[in-house]
C-alpha cells in the first residue's frame, strides 16, 4: 500500500450483500432461464425404489427397507429440491410388522425395520422451516397436497427346511 498524495482519496473496498425477495413468478422465470430444477410445491414418497407401487412387499427375511421422498415442481418434474428447514416424521399404523424411523445420516428418508408377519401403513407428515404442517408453497398460503401413505405387507420367509411328522 502506498500513501496518497494531498487530495487524492485511497479507494475503499465495499462489501455490500443485498437480499432480494422475488415473486413466485420471477422466481419460476429465472429457474427456467438458468435451468434450475422448481421449488418444490408437492412431495411424493415410495418404498424400495419404486415411485409408482403403491403397495410394496417384503418378507420377514428382509432386513430393511427405506422410505424416501420425490419432490415435485409446480410443472410435475420431480427433480426440485427440498425447501430449507423441511422435517419428516414417518410413522407406521402396525408396529407389530413394520416400524420405521428418521434415518440418521437423511433426516428426509425413513428406515424400514419389518417385525413380523402383517401389513402397515407407512406414512409421513412434513413441515416447513415455519412450523407449518404441511408446508407451505412460495405464496405462503397455499399447503403441500397430502402425501398419500404406502401399505407394506410382510409375508413369511422362504422355508429353510422340511419336516415329517408321524402320527399313529
Amino acid at each position: 500500500m502506498t500513501a496518497t498524495e494531498p487530495g487524492q482519496h485511497q479507494p475503499e473496498q465495499i462489501n455490500l450483500t443485498v437480499t432480494v425477495g422475488l415473486t413466485p413468478e420471477l422466481d419460476k422465470l429465472l429457474r427456467r432461464i438458468f435451468g434450475l430444477p422448481g421449488r418444490a410445491v408437492a412431495a411424493s414418497m415410495f418404498v424400495k425404489g419404486d415411485p409408482s407401487a403403491m403397495d410394496v412387499t417384503f418378507t420377514v427375511d428382509t432386513t430393511d427397507g427405506t422410505a424416501t421422498l420425490q419432490f415435485v415442481d409446480d410443472k410435475g418434474d420431480t427433480d426440485a429440491t427440498a425447501p430449507d428447514g423441511l422435517t419428516a416424521a414417518y410413522s407406521s399404523d402396525n408396529p407389530a410388522a413394520a416400524t420405521v424411523t428418521n434415518d440418521t445420516t437423511n433426516p428426509l428418508q425413513g428406515d424400514i425395520t419389518v417385525v413380523g408377519e402383517g401389513v402397515a401403513n407407512i406414512s409421513v407428515a412434513l413441515t416447513d422451516a415455519n412450523g407449518n404442517s404441511p408446508p407451505l408453497e412460495a405464496d405462503g398460503v397455499t399447503p403441500w397436497p397430502t402425501i398419500d401413505p404406502v401399505q407394506v405387507t410382510v409375508d413369511p420367509g422362504a422355508a429353510v427346511g422340511a419336516q415329517l411328522s408321524v402320527t399313529g
